[in-house]
């Protein structure tokens, strides 16, 4: 299908081959404008499209990028494929090259943020370091060296400037008299320098074990590239445009790595929207986009060229301008930013509304849906229901499925939200913490056994009675428990207990079920409790067949199965490396784990399958990038959206201080420590933070295509205190006003206390069986739980037949479970894979799973390392245009390096055979092709034309029989794919050293 461009993509599409900066507004088809660019420079400026390259965020955005590109191309020019990838696969790509030059051995294992946080916990718990003022749990201090590890990597800080600049700091605040309001400071100041030094010891670790995260990547990149001109002269050659993608949410480091390499007028278009910038609070830097013409100035010195695109192809005139409205004070501090300009003829609808309760705000959002459904037969796939968190989705999603509405919940999620996962921790808190009366009460009435409120009041009342003896309770109490019960006034000898009276219950009016209930919940916790001890990971699997939720998460037979079944598959995985990185793993510590991620907003995150069959639920951030027909945006409510949660440099000590960051020009300057100036500087930072929220707030108004609802309350669920309309939702009903939309309700009357207090929402896992189902299965359980025996001489044969079948198929159940050693074992392949993973995968697919599922970290050994060392050696042998001489090889004057007897009998048989009198054509030629989805990486160590023949070698220096030829299949493929080579002509072999054979 052919485009029609506008004239404002299409001077940026033609722009001339030198740095430009394309302002991309949301819904202007930014991704059509950079595919037209590349085919533009391919077709116009002589440059081939192996040598434009392409840098996202996302897999899925640089696959959709790559096949966008691809489709354009002719059928010749298919055969040289753009390099397109993600940014840190880009750095990691780097690093991967040339890291040796630095000591970075290639052989370093990328590990997870879950592993991250065990090793800096094990860091903390090994560390000689006197920790005085750190006063967190252990598990919040992990979080807090990760998190400072991650910001210093940012901003290529080291230890000493951080030290250095905090006692000088500290000195100017003793001076000043008086202090009191600084005295949070001081604190900050003297836990960063405890940071700082665990970070350091944190990151000798990681190297120790051989082990690499995205943050170190980022950082050893810098250096090479900083230090090594052929470096860049190298990638430069190779890459004769660059193109990136989402500039806005590039990172300090990300832009200081881009600018070494691709800076002196090297033809960069960088395509972004500081309007879309929402990501600071993981390291994105909205200054870069800000300052490109500056970091990427033309030959002459000039700043580069803006080109601006305001056409809107996605949004109704009505709700482009609300988004315009809430954006403008974002576009005063962004100075070259056009408003957008809708470019279609539907004009769009907003509704908005304010309701007394946020029950009342979800029953009006389902009921909005329900008449797109019914009446106006809208698909499911078409509507979406945003909000800045997930758990303000939670009862949304709960009023959905009770009204027979498919609903989904999409994109990434706090697994402790998914509602199958909140189950099983519910058990899990109960079982390590019989007080935990929440956790209690949310499994009384869910799904599973529906208490009735009037039951559970009874349940409390008969706590109260029990709470006659308190010695044994106050026995468990640590000091840290106590010290905060007497700070906050309460005595927990005053809390009812409900596990007690769930033991003895008395005699109370309750109903016959909610006795049986009890009776059988309390005997099921009793027995759980025997095996507290056991490892985690087979603890949380005991849990869930005991309770029958994996069973009835398998059973359900619905698009929400597969999801479902995931998100427990994900929480053992997480307790697998839990217990696998800590010394005593218990469920305590695993709860406190879980607890401080929360806290610290670094909650595990899970991605949902997303489905076409159901109305969608996300969060904003998951919906960046996304459009939809029909958006309701929730919970514009004070302190819930714009959030009131984040936190400054001045009282979180794993932030950065602004005066020493990277970026430091676009943040609050003039930091005083006079009390009066002090409190205009913080009041200065809480702007900075509503800022991003605004920005968050435009992205989420800029999804809808035809129809936006947007929606508040005044009271939550449990507050105390009356919330009321946020800040963007008066905003925006001042735009409604002038006769841009309908309200739905603006509730102004609002009581003194919260109407909520008395009828407290659950929330539904799984989904809830109507009443003639549950009888039917109660019954079956009943005789289950109760079977008559039959004798078999009186049953017919067509019921002989039935119960051969039956047992049967218990036997091949039982086989089964016994050889899964009764764990989940079903794993998703990920999107990216390199040669030897591919080959595990198809040689040995239940490995290959078992390894995604228990990963464990490999140490670099001495083989690995010389046959890293041999490479490096070959081409150096071969004078291709060196990256680095070779002493300049960081180690290569080291004596384990010089005297290894192996490796040089490596390099004296290559130079005695026929291989060492060839002319290669490539050297450690890297590829990646796409195979069924899936992306496959690798590299041809060497690549020699003998004749008409191409032949693609693999140097082996380990054992002949660990070769396999399915990895020369691959060579093959790639070259055939890249180069066009008949495939007759083409040839592959493993060359064993130093045998060369």
């Amino acid at each position: 299908m052919k485009i029609s461009f506008t004239k404002e993509q299409l001077m940026a599409i033609r722009a001339p081959l030198e740095p430009s900066l394309v302002l991309a507004g949301a819904g202007t088809g930014k991704t059509s404008v950079m595919a037209e660019r590349a085919i533009w420079l391919i077709e116009n400026e002589n440059i081939l499209p192996s040598e434009i390259l392409g840098l996202t965020f996302t897999n899925k955005a640089s696959l959709e990028l790559k096949a966008r590109i691809k489709n354009k191309l002719t059928k010749n020019e298919d055969f040289l494929e753009p390099k397109v990838s993600t940014y840190h696969s880009f750095a990691l790509d780097i690093l991967r090259d040339y890291g040796l030059s630095i000591g970075i051995d290639s052989d370093l294992q990328l590990i997870s943020e879950t592993s991250r946080i065990s090793l800096a916990y094990q860091t903390l718990v090994n560390t000689n370091l006197e920790i005085k003022y750190l006063e967190s749990s252990p598990r919040r201090i992990a979080q807090q060296i990760v998190s400072l590890d991650n910001q210093m990597s940012e901003h290529n800080l080291n230890k000493s400037t951080i030290i250095e600049y905090s006692n000088k700091l500290f000195t100017e605040i003793q001076q000043t008299k008086p202090r009191v309001d600084l005295l949070d400071l001081e604190k900050t100041l003297k836990q960063r320098i405890e940071l700082a030094s665990l970070v350091e010891e944190f990151r000798v670790q990681k190297l120790e074990s051989g082990l690499i995260d995205f943050s170190d990547q980022m950082r050893f990149v810098y250096e090479l590239v900083k230090n090594n001109t052929n470096i860049r002269d190298a990638l430069r050659s190779n890459f004769k445009a660059v193109l990136l993608d989402e500039y806005q949410d590039t990172s300090v480091i990300q832009r200081m790595i881009l600018v070494e390499i691709f800076g002196d007028a090297h033809p960069v278009t960088a395509v972004g929207d500081p309007l879309q910038a929402i990501y600071g609070w993981r390291g994105a830097s909205v200054s870069n986009i800000d300052n490109f013409t500056k970091h990427f100035p033309l030959k002459n010195g000039n700043a580069s060229k803006i080109y601006n695109l305001t056409s809107n192809f996605r949004s109704g005139l009505k709700i482009l301008e609300h988004a315009n409205s809430i954006s403008k004070s974002l576009r005063d501090m962004h100075k070259a930013i056009n408003v957008l300009v809708a470019d279609k003829e539907d004009f769009g609808e907003v509704k908005i509304g304010l309701f007394e309760t946020g029950a009342e705000e979800a029953k009006e959002i389902v009921k909005q849906v329900k008449e797109l459904i019914f009446e106006k037969k809208v698909k499911f796939k078409d509507i979406v229901i945003l909000s800045r968190n997930t758990k303000e989705l939670l009862p949304i999603y709960d009023q959905l499925i009770k009204n027979e509405i498919p609903a989904a919940f999409s994109g990434k999620q706090d697994l402790a939200d998914v509602p199958e996962v909140s189950e099983v921790l519910s058990y899990l808190r109960i079982l390590e913490d019989p007080t935990h009366n929440p956790s209690l009460v949310r499994i009384l009435s869910g799904p599973r056994f529906e208490v009735s409120p009037k039951d559970l009041a009874l349940l409390a009342e008969q706590a109260k009675t029990l709470v006659t003896d308190f010695t044994v309770r106050e026995k468990n109490r640590n000091f840290e428990d106590s010290l905060k019960e007497s700070l906050t006034g309460i005595d927990v000898a005053e809390l009812a207990v409900l596990s007690d009276a769930l033991k003895q219950p008395g005699n109370l009016n309750y109903s016959n079920w909610a006795k049986e209930v009890f009776k059988k919940l309390h005997e099921e916790l009793e027995f759980l409790r025997k095996f507290i001890t056991e490892p985690l990971s087979d603890y949380l699997y005991r849990i869930m067949t005991k309770t029958g939720l994996l069973n009835e998460v398998l059973c359900s037979n619905n698009f929400m199965t597969q999801s479902r079944y995931d998100s427990l598959v994900q929480l053992q995985k997480i307790a697998q490396v839990f217990q696998e990185s800590t010394t005593h793993a218990v469920v305590r510590q695993f709860i406190e784990f879980l607890d401080d991620a929360d806290d610290l907003n670094t909650g595990i995150e899970f991605e949902n399958i997303n489905n076409e069959n159901s109305v969608s639920l996300m969060t904003i951030h998951s919906a960046k990038g996304l459009e939809f027909p029909y958006v309701f945006i929730t919970s514009l409510t004070k302190n819930i959206f714009p959030s009131n949660k984040g936190s400054t440099w001045i009282t979180n000590p794993s932030l950065i201080p602004f005066e020493i960051r990277q970026d430091s020009e676009v943040l609050v300057q003039n930091f005083k420590t006079t009390s009066k100036e002090f409190k205009i500087y913080e009041d200065e930072c809480r702007n900075l933070q509503e800022l991003e929220e605004r920005r968050l707030m435009y992205v989420a108004l800029t999804r809808a295509e035809h129809q936006l609802v947007v929606t508040g309350h005044w009271w939550g669920p449990t507050q105390k205190n009356v919330q009321g309309p946020s800040i963007f939702l008066e905003e925006l009903n001042q735009v409604l006003q002038n006769g841009h939309g309908q309200i739905l309700n603006w509730h102004t009357e609002v009581s003194d206390e919260n109407p909520n207090l008395n009828n407290k929402l659950s929330f539904t896992w799984p989904i809830p069986l109507d009443e003639r189902k549950r009888l039917a299965r109660r019954e079956l359980a009943n005789l289950v739980l109760n079977p008559e025996i039959v004798d078999e001489t009186k049953l017919s044969n067509q019921e002989k037949q039935i119960l051969s079948e039956f047992d049967n198929e218990i036997e091949i159940l039982v086989q089964s479970l016994q050889d899964e050693n009764l764990k989940l074992r079903k794993v998703a392949i990920p999107e990216y894979l390199n040669v030897t993973k591919s080959i595990k995968l198809i040689r040995n697919s239940k490995d290959f799973a078992e390894n995604l599922i228990r990963p464990m970290p490999r140490k670099p050994i001495d083989q690995s390392r010389r046959g890293t060392q041999f490479h490096y050696w070959v081409e150096k042998f071969f004078a291709k245009p060196a990256l680095f001489d070779a002493l300049d090889i960081e180690g290569s004057a080291d004596q384990s390096y010089i005297d290894d007897q192996t490796l040089e009998n490596m390099k004296q048989a290559f130079t005695n055979s026929s291989w060492a009198k060839l002319e290669p054509l490539a050297l450690e030629w890297p590829f990646e092709i796409s195979i069924e989805g899936r992306s496959l990486r690798g590299r041809i160590d060497a690549v020699f034309k003998d004749g008409e023949d191409i032949l693609l070698i693999d140097w082996k220096t380990g054992q002949i029989d660990k070769s396999d030829n399915l990895q020369l299949g691959w060579y093959r493929h790639a070259w055939w794919k890249s180069h066009g080579t008949d495939p007759e002509k083409l040839k592959a072999g493993f060359v064993y050293v130093p045998s060369m054979v």
